[in-house]
């Protein structure tokens, strides 16, 4: 009995050192804040199945909180499904399939990214609200103390200042991350247009190479080695949620009706110009988003080259034919771009999606990207 619990114990440790890198192995986060690591070899409705290394397993799915698809783990299936050796055009499109699964998780990674980013934003938003109300509280027993209480003033408006200072901190931090947040979207953006066109550029590759000469030439491991290529392909097509909604013409410019912070709906121009989600003031007063008295503004460039002072703002949400995105950096205005249009759908919103406007069907296409790895 002792050499097979030592062969058992070995094998164990091979397979926890394999495993404790991440690089070889996929996720599945359980709500009982537990994880299990391994390869993922299918996903269901009802369950996942993954194989530990120690065996394979089903999870219920109502018990898992997340999972993820590591690119290491599946090139690691697609390299153990060749064990001979494939053709060369064969062998390229393998090539071609790891190169789209580091792309698909990088794009995941910086997605993150953004999520992290948010969530830094969210909590300074809370802490600067937490400390106005503190602000304006302490402001008003002030004025009811009376002037010949020199101690009570005195430790009133150091605490004050002391509130104050903790506001502007809170406030740079805010601006810092609202600014990260921008960058991490253009990378973002980027990534996902990069691993878009080369997942349509294997899908062309994918169909030249079924449709030659040599396909004819595969015996059953080639064939098996394509199709299973072909469905990894098809699972990352499925990795996109497309949304269509009708525009209409306003001077020119297409414009589309948007809804605001869950509550109202607007007439928005689309302006790839624009760094912002823009509105009129009308519009923020609408939306009870009115300007507090100590509000800073800043200097905008519209796309015309034209100048003006807006006022930022954090929507709670900005919605686009089932589109949702929270958190969203937008300006107000007190000059609404055209005579009944509520203001302008700029970049802040539009750099997350992947967009186009059909002028022949007069519509506007959005494409985000939801990996199934990302919830449960």
């Amino acid at each position: 009995m002792r050499p097979i619990r030592t062969f058992a114990r070995i094998s164990m440790v091979s397979v926890l050192v394999c495993l404790a890198g991440s690089l070889c192995a996929d996720t599945v986060n359980l709500k009982n804040n537990r994880s299990l690591h391994g390869i993922i070899k299918d996903v269901s409705d009802r369950s996942i199945i993954i194989d530990t290394g120690f065996g394979t397993m089903a999870v219920s799915r109502e018990d898992v909180l997340s999972f993820d698809k590591s690119p290491a783990a599946e090139n690691a299936v697609q390299e153990s499904i060749s064990a001979h050796k494939a053709p060369a055009a064969l062998a390229g499109l393998q090539t071609e399939m790891r190169r789209l699964n580091e792309k698909r998780y990088a794009v995941i990674s910086a997605g993150r990214e953004v999520e992290a980013l948010e969530f830094a934003i969210e909590n300074s938003r809370q802490e600067v609200g937490f400390l106005f109300g503190k602000f304006e509280k302490l402001n008003d027993e002030l004025k009811r103390v009376k002037n010949d209480d020199v101690i009570k003033n005195n430790k009133l408006v150091a605490e004050i200042n002391v509130v104050r200072a903790s506001i502007e901190k809170q406030r740079r931090a805010l601006e810092v991350s609202i600014n990260n947040k921008e960058q991490r979207d253009r990378d973002y953006a980027q990534g996902l247009a990069d691993y878009s066109a080369a997942l349509q550029a294997y899908h062309q590759k994918s169909a030249d190479l079924e449709a030659g000469d040599e396909a004819e030439q595969w015996d059953d491991s080639d064939r098996l080695i394509f199709n299973d290529l072909k469905k990894k392909a098809d699972d990352m097509d499925r990795d996109f949620k497309k949304a269509v909604v009708a525009y209409t013409e306003h001077g020119g410019g297409v414009v589309v009706r948007v809804v605001l912070n869950g509550s109202v709906t607007a007439t928005l121009m689309v302006d790839t110009g624009a760094s912002f989600v823009f509105i009129s003031e009308d519009l923020a007063r609408r939306l009870n988003m009115d300007a507090p008295a100590d509000i800073r503004t800043i200097t905008c460039k519209l796309a015309d080259g034209k100048d003006i002072e807006v006022r930022p703002v954090i929507f709670d949400s900005v919605e686009v034919a089932g589109m949702k995105l929270k958190h969203v950096q937008g300006a107000v205005s007190d000059r609404p771009p055209e005579t009944g249009i509520d203001g302008l759908l700029g970049m802040s919103f539009l750099r997350n999606f992947m967009f186009r406007i059909d002028a022949k069907s007069k519509e506007l296409i959005l494409e985000e990207f939801t990996p199934s790895g990302q919830s449960g």
